[in-house]
């Protein structure tokens, strides 16, 4: 199924109005879309998960699996079953992308990287993903019938609630879900964003220190605690280190003006295109 699947995808973002800068992006940076099982790319209960720095969006087959045995008990005839779940799963490859535009447009428009997560990319994301939502509506809306819609898109009908009154609504449904309500925010201000991303910093540093110790502890042959201490690191490094990065930018305040700038300007561009397709 997944070579159908993905390349269902692909044709997908290339077709609609809402998707085609997300299929230039996908081409121009060699972007790879992989069906994976959950685990060591993609979370359990994630449907999908964008890397930048490997340069790859990871699906998780298990749900769509579940997905597809879902639509044959359905009745779906098996040759359309990985269309459809290209359609139905089309605004979650759309909301994992617009995290890698916003990524390299930061290295494009202002010529550095900040590898902190943060909340107003969340909310581009989202932004993003219900304009698609509102366009795969309104082209193949026989698709999202009650009877079927489902388990593993059960979000969007709660998506579509959010955003009927404002974005501001779409903006508080991100606010309240754990995951995001603490990442640090961009235009909250230069010491407010900044002592965030220290606090995050000293955490983590603190976190890896301690089972450094717990580590050593365990483990008194030197060479089974440094392999160890090498997997660990491998594991949590790149986290720390990107926590790192992010603070030394948003401690210059030139850089973190140009970062303040991309972001407004790319939250703008964001609602204006939602309204748009709210419009129609």
């Amino acid at each position: 199924m997944s070579p159908l699947y993905l390349k269902s995808l692909v044709v997908l973002l290339s077709n609609l109005d809402t998707t085609n800068e997300h299929f230039r992006f996908v081409k121009s940076e060699d972007i790879d879309l992989k069906v994976v099982m959950p685990g060591l790319k993609v979370p359990e209960r994630t449907l999908g998960l964008y890397i930048d720095r490997e340069s790859s969006m990871y699906l998780n087959r298990a749900m769509l699996l579940k997905g597809a045995e879902e639509l044959k008990r359905k009745g779906t005839p098996t040759d359309e079953i990985p269309k459809i779940l290209a359609w139905k799963t089309l605004h979650i490859v759309v909301h994992e992308i617009r995290h890698g535009m916003n990524a390299r447009g930061i290295i494009a428009k202002k010529g550095f990287r900040f590898p902190v997560s943060y909340i107003e990319d969340e909310y581009i994301a989202f932004i993003d993903q219900m304009a698609t939502i509102h366009e795969v509506l309104l082209v193949r809306p026989e698709l999202w019938n009650i009877d079927k819609i489902l388990d593993i898109e059960k979000n969007v009908a709660i998506l579509l609630q959010a955003q009927k009154r404002s974005v501001g609504g779409l903006k508080a449904l991100v606010r309240a879900q754990p995951r995001y309500a603490k990442k640090p925010a961009v235009l909250s201000g230069q010491s407010a964003v900044l002592a965030e991303v220290r606090r995050r910093e000293d955490r983590f540093d603190g976190l890896l220190r301690k089972h450094r110790r717990e580590l050593r502890s365990k483990y008194k042959d030197s060479v089974e605690f440094e392999t160890r201490v090498k997997i660990a690191m491998k594991r949590f490094g790149p986290t720390l280190n990107d926590l790192r990065s992010g603070r030394k930018i948003l401690e210059d305040e030139k850089k973190y003006k140009a970062l303040r700038s991309f972001v407004r300007r790319e939250m703008k561009r964001a609602i204006e295109k939602l309204e748009s397709r709210r419009a129609s």
